[in-house]
């Protein structure tokens, strides 16, 4: 079993992901798991080295198999997956 991170963002906003880690992921058949973590920002504001307390949510998507993510390019499925974390994180935002 292999994994790998990947945090494209510090805020609320998600990030554009960089193709970087699709590469592995399809190289070496990887299996990607879409992963929002909610309300971290907060706890560590930019630029501050101290933590506060407080509540973070974390929320797993439905996993991508590594049998699907050949039939895209890296830049394709940077932007599925980003896409995926949207949708994790809508219904926290409303």
């Amino acid at each position: 079993m292999c994994s790998s991170d990947l945090f494209p963002s510090h805020d609320t906003r998600v990030g554009k992901f960089k193709r970087g880690a699709f590469v592995i992921a399809k190289e070496g058949l990887i299996d990607i798991v879409p992963v929002a973590i909610i309300g971290a920002h907060a706890l560590l504001p930019k630029k501050s080295f101290f933590l506060r307390s407080g509540v973070i949510e974390v929320k797993f998507g439905k996993r991508i198999p590594s049998s699907e993510i050949e039939a895209y390019n890296e830049n394709t499925l940077a932007d599925i997956t980003r896409q995926k974390v949207i949708e994790l994180m809508t219904p926290l935002q409303q």
